[in-house]
């Protein structure tokens, strides 16, 4: 992989890790989970008119990728209500690129080598680690919701590892996307809290701000990722935000971090190097 991609790639997994901590800090989650990515989609409005409107076959994929993002946005701030984030943020991410793994050499024809494989199985030994450290942290209960989580990641990646290929430009579909992305999560907020959103929004413009541009450039980052190399290995790779979440919520939150959660996080994060280099 190209060291520009690989920079890419790392510079996105560290912010997706510090919007999720914004999510988890407190407050009203889904309203900052609302406020971030709605604040992401008027902060992309400007750049509009510098790209182009996608071809007609790739709003399939734009379109379902927006859907399935609403859901996924939902339900990762209703599971950081009770379930740590040095807990559910690795089992989310760290299941995802082994689905994505297999998707993708049947879709997309991207086969693994041997240590690829290796890789594969470092992740399922640190997400089992993962797993029975839920003693704490939400229990069986996130663990389970992380692995539900997990599912959607795995239709969105697709979807848009796909889409933005089929895309005249990565750009065009980045920039689309973002847009897209905001409505339907402020729907369901709006759904959810009813009358009260409005006010609990205001409270939420720095995450607006501040969120939104963290949330675009690491999916946006990712998205050009995928348009210049292999599916699979640059999501693994993008997984070792499990690392960066994992320091978050022990040093920002005061999670616990035990030795076997140390283990566990760090066998995730080889597991995703070995699936991308491939040696």
């Amino acid at each position: 992989m190209d060291l520009n991609v690989v920079g890419a790639v790392m510079t996105s997994a560290l912010l997706l890790a510090g919007w999720n901590a914004m999510v988890k800090r407190g407050g009203d989650g889904l309203v900052v989970q609302a406020m971030v990515v709605g604040g992401g989609s008027v902060i992309v409005l400007p750049f509009l008119p510098l790209v182009s409107i996608p071809a007609g076959p790739v709003w399939v994929f734009l379109i379902g990728s927006a859907l399935v993002h609403g859901v996924y946005f939902w339900v990762l701030a209703e599971v950081y209500r009770f379930g740590e984030l040095s807990l559910v943020f690795p089992i989310a991410r760290g299941a995802a690129p082994i689905a994505v793994a297999v998707a993708a050499g049947q879709l997309l024809g991207e086969t693994l080598g041997g240590w690829q494989v290796v890789g594969l199985g470092s992740i399922c030994c640190g997400l089992f680690l993962l797993a029975w450290s839920a003693r704490a942290g939400g229990g069986g209960k996130a663990v389970a919701s992380a692995l539900f989580i997990s599912g959607w990641i795995v239709a969105f990646t697709l979807l848009d590892g796909i889409g933005v290929r089929r895309a005249e430009a990565p750009q065009d579909y980045i920039a689309w996307l973002i847009l897209l992305e905001g409505p339907p999560i402020l729907l369901i907020a709006w759904w959810r809290r009813g009358l009260d959103f409005p006010r609990l929004a205001r409270l939420e413009w720095c995450a607006a701000i501040t969120g939104g541009l963290m949330s675009n450039g690491s999916y946006g980052l990712a998205l050009w990722a995928f348009s210049q190399a292999a599916l699979a290995p640059v999501m693994a790779l993008r997984e070792t935000s499990v690392i960066f979440a994992a320091l978050i919520g022990a040093l920002v939150f005061g999670e616990a971090f035990g030795t076997w959660r140390i283990i566990a996080a760090v066998a995730v994060a080889v597991g995703a190097v070995l699936l991308n280099v491939g040696l």
